[in-house]
């Protein structure tokens, strides 16, 4: 019987003045039972020891790169990291927590066990200046919609993660992995939680998931700019700050302002999209943008052509879709969206 080929799982560590931590972290990754791993620990232009104790791993254990580059955020070093890693999966692990010995091998059977399957996440709890159980909503794309369901070390295919381009990186960190979450699953996948307690999350005060409270509004704003045709699809409309009445403010506001899509046959993953353009282009006469790499041009036009002109003009191959937005029921507005180039 031939040799089973695991394959090798990259989990990437970005470590910013973290020497009082650093040790215990590594240490919890270096402990899997899984076999085939590698570390790469991305130190963020730290001020203390982190980068020589993340050095003094990779010259006592080969599994481990140690690597350092100038302090831009948790998102770019993790972007860094993975540039720099080989592993077919992806698992990311911040500097100040820690997973169970257990974790990646479990992770890796499902991943293994089912082609469909985008992510595999796992139940957690706080430590040190928190104890308890970290209680995240169970995913669908819906709770997705609203609030980031997933902890940042949920094991995802490297493919998937090259493929929507990473981290934004312009956004900030309190919620670049709710972003890259919603990027990789927007359009289907299956999630696997398991029902076993593998991640260990510090709560400490100068963790991001509390300092980035005070950006909430600003990010709401970059998610919804970053993914109209989601929301729009999941919530009816855009994503609020009241983020789990969303959809009830969606649908009174489409009852007030109704809205109305057009989109040819060729480009029914436009519909969404489409529908959500009035919130897309605003008080803009014309708007280019980028949808899934499809650039396309946004104009405002004076009225809606008849139903033979509309269905001319999107055979023709240019014109994709109109949406019309009723004011109050009196009066519209209008948009053709066409390919562009």
């Amino acid at each position: 019987m031939g040799k089973i080929i695991q394959p090798l799982v990259s989990v990437v560590m970005p470590a910013y003045n973290v020497e009082q931590y650093l040790a215990q972290s590594v240490d919890s990754v270096l402990d899997s039972d899984y076999p085939n791993i590698e570390l790469i620990i991305v130190d963020d232009g730290s001020k203390d020891s982190t980068f020589e104790i993340a050095k003094s791993y990779e010259a006592k254990d080969c599994r481990v790169k140690a690597l350092t580059k100038v302090n831009g955020g948790q998102g770019i070093a993790r972007n860094y990291g993975v540039e720099h890693s080989s592993g077919e999966y992806i698992l990311f692990v911040d500097s100040d927590d820690l997973i169970s010995s257990s974790y990646i091998s479990k992770a890796v059977v499902q991943m293994q066990s089912d082609s469909e399957v985008k992510v595999v996440t796992c139940r957690g709890e706080f430590f040190d200046g928190r104890t308890g159980r970290w209680r995240l909503k169970r995913y669908t794309q819906k709770r997705l919609a609203q609030r980031n369901v997933f902890t940042i070390s949920s094991l995802m295919r490297r493919d998937d993660f090259l493929r929507v381009g990473g981290f934004d990186t312009t956004m900030h960190n309190y919620c670049e992995d709710w972003a890259m979450w919603i990027s990789i699953l927007k359009d289907g996948g299956k999630v696997v939680t398991l029902q076993t307690v593998e991640f260990f999350y510090r709560v400490r005060a100068g963790s991001s998931r509390f300092v980035g409270r005070k950006y909430k509004g600003e990010l709401i704003t970059a998610l919804n700019r970053k993914f109209p045709d989601f929301f729009e699809r999941k919530l009816g409309g855009r994503l609020y700050s009241q983020r789990s009445m969303s959809k009830y403010i969606n649908t009174l506001h489409n009852f007030l302002f109704p809205r109305r899509a057009t989109v040819w046959k060729s480009f029914r993953g436009l519909y969404y999209f489409v529908k959500a353009v009035p919130r897309i282009v605003g008080d803009a006469a014309q708007f280019d943008t980028l949808w899934n790499g499809t650039a396309v041009t946004i104009t405002r036009i004076d009225s809606l052509p008849s139903r033979h002109e509309r269905e001319l003009a999107m055979q023709s191959g240019k014109v994709v879709g109109y949406c019309t937005e009723y004011r109050f029921w009196f009066w519209r507005r209008c948009w053709e969206v066409k390919l562009r180039g």
